[in-house]
């Protein structure tokens, strides 16, 4: 006698078309996650050294700008595109360093920015009195 109510024939093929896309698109996004956070890192750990030879007592903005550029180049190679470094003097002798950048995307069609602003006093030499 044939079996009439064999109702899961194939159930199991059908659960691991939806399930295995579904598991590759989390892994996929996670892997992305990582991508963002080292390039996080990256561009946070730059602005810091700018900002700290831009404070330094013989620094300059012109010179946290090329170490933070010099150190993102040599770091952080793959992880940061579209990289940007500017810096200015703000008033109060405070020097801002800023590091922009986008993470590298492998999942297409998504875009993650990156950006750290690290602002410090300048060190200068006062004479008292």
């Amino acid at each position: 006698m044939p079996d009439v109510l064999r109702g899961e024939d194939g159930s199991t093929v059908v659960e691991a078309v939806i399930v295995v896309p579904v598991f590759m698109l989390v892994l996929l996004l996670a892997c992305q996650a990582v991508l963002w956070a080292e390039a996080s890192q990256s561009v946070q750990s730059a602005a810091a050294l700018g900002d700290q030879i831009a404070c330094s007592y013989s620094g300059s903005v012109s010179s946290g700008i090329s170490a933070a550029d010099t150190m993102l180049a040599s770091h952080s190679t793959g992880l940061v595109a579209d990289e940007s470094v500017t810096g200015e003097v703000l008033p109060a002798s405070m020097a801002e360093i800023k590091v922009t950048g986008m993470a590298e995307s492998i999942v297409p069609g998504m875009h993650f920015p990156v950006s750290a602003v690290r602002i410090g006093p300048e060190q200068r030499y006062r004479m008292s009195g």
